[in-house]
């Protein structure tokens, strides 16, 4: 958001999914779109010190100490990365491909577009 951490992605990056589970609801006060790509090819280009990682209960954060934003999440072992979808700059066209842990969604929205509903990422 701030422009203190800058990244490329040396490779295509996954459509748009947005989670609605609570640890991305409580982390981002709202439900998260995000994409993915294989972790070796997520580059940071500025600010890799401004970056904070932080592990939660199911994978481990990284945060721009500058603003706060949430950038990028992995989970232990993985191969791939998950990225913030607002934080691309990316001339790639992406769709939102799925609404995932919509069990767990917040009472306060409704999911009304025709966007493919799951309750949970592994259905997907």
């Amino acid at each position: 958001m701030c422009g203190a951490v800058r990244f490329d992605v040396t490779s295509d990056i996954g459509d748009i999914v947005m989670c609605h589970c609570e640890q991305c609801r409580r982390l981002n006060s709202h439900a998260m779109a995000a994409t993915r790509c294989p972790a070796k090819a997520l580059r940071i280009t500025q600010g890799e010190a401004t970056l904070k990682w932080h592990a939660w209960t199911t994978a481990e954060h990284a945060f721009c100490r500058e603003c706060g934003s949430t950038l990028f999440w992995r989970q232990p072992n993985a191969d791939e990365i998950s990225i913030a979808a607002g934080s691309l700059d990316t001339t790639q066209p992406k769709t939102l491909i799925a609404h995932i842990f919509t069990g767990e969604k917040g009472d306060y929205y409704a999911l009304d577009d025709s966007t493919p509903q799951y309750l949970a990422k592994e259905q997907l």
